[in-house]
């Protein structure tokens, strides 16, 4: 989903919410215009991934095409760590598979194959290091501050 599709979909959906009643009501006809904002947005994004579309939240780049997400770092907790990149597998270099960052490049964010920072070992994503912590992800300019 890009940010044009996002801007149409906001703009969409305020007109829809104007059209309430006094009391703050809508009505059944603005009710199906805004579930076919909804289901033409998805559509567009189901159609982008397809295509080979996926924008990574955190570096707002292109997932399948870049070399890997920018963001180097993780703040958990207030600590700094430094993020583990894609491994080389073999003697490919295949794109890692869940999220297309090369070997040597760090994986985007909510990528399943994604190595935990503190411990190295197991799954970000599952990994009992980060449960329930407060965690953000950072470029190095962030830490400079």
């Amino acid at each position: 989903m890009d940010k044009i599709n996002i801007d149409a979909f906001v703009q969409n959906m305020h007109s829809v919410l104007s059209k309430m009643d006094k009391n703050g009501k809508f009505h059944r006809n603005t009710m199906r215009t805004a579930l076919e904002c909804i289901e033409q947005l998805q559509k567009e994004s189901d159609e982008q991934q397809a295509d080979g579309f996926r924008i990574c939240l955190d570096c707002n780049r292109n997932m399948l095409s870049s070399k890997g997400c920018t963001q180097l770092f993780m703040l958990i907790n207030n600590n700094y760590y430094k993020r583990i990149p894609v491994l080389s597998i073999g003697v490919t270099n295949d794109r890692c598979h869940d999220c297309g960052a090369l070997p040597g490049k760090t994986h985007h964010i909510e990528c399943d194959m994604e190595i935990c920072p503190i411990c190295k070992e197991s799954q970000f994503i599952t990994c009992n290091c980060v449960a329930g912590k407060d965690i953000k992800t950072v470029n190095i300019m962030e830490i400079k501050k």
